[in-house]
């Protein structure tokens, strides 16, 4: 798969709220890979590892996303591309498409105006996903 997608695992621009179920813990803005905005909700309360351990910076929301996106090399990921619509792999976008949600924890986050805007709407999928 080398040599046919980028792998690119850092986010670039992204802004949203991070929820622990219907709980929102924090509001963040990302520019030019910079934490440019953070602001705490929940005082601390139910943060995800990397922040809560290391502090909130660029690097701790970035590593936490990491760990939350399917990676370029895996396994189908052709498949897996176009069954969400996209052409090639994007990591902000699959962090979008998902709203960082993973299915092994109960974060996740709130964009906007794009994906679930509701821990209902994470559990059920009734939202429309993908665009």
């Amino acid at each position: 798969m080398r040599g046919t997608m980028e792998r690119e695992y850092f986010i670039k621009n992204l802004e949203g709220v991070m929820y622990y179920q219907d709980t929102p813990l924090f509001e963040f803005k990302i520019e030019d890979r910079e934490l440019v905005h953070y602001k705490d909700i929940s005082r601390l309360k139910y943060y995800p590892c990397e922040p809560r351990m290391n502090g909130v910076s660029y690097t701790s929301i970035n590593n936490f996303f990491r760990r939350r996106v399917v990676p370029d090399y895996a396994q189908d990921i052709r498949d897996y591309l176009t069954a969400i619509g996209l052409d090639t792999y994007d990591f902000e976008e699959l962090i979008k498409r998902n709203n960082g949600y993973n299915h092994l924890d109960f974060f996740w986050v709130k964009f906007k105006d794009i994906g679930a805007q509701s821990w209902h709407d994470i559990c059920t999928q009734v939202y429309p996903i993908y665009k």
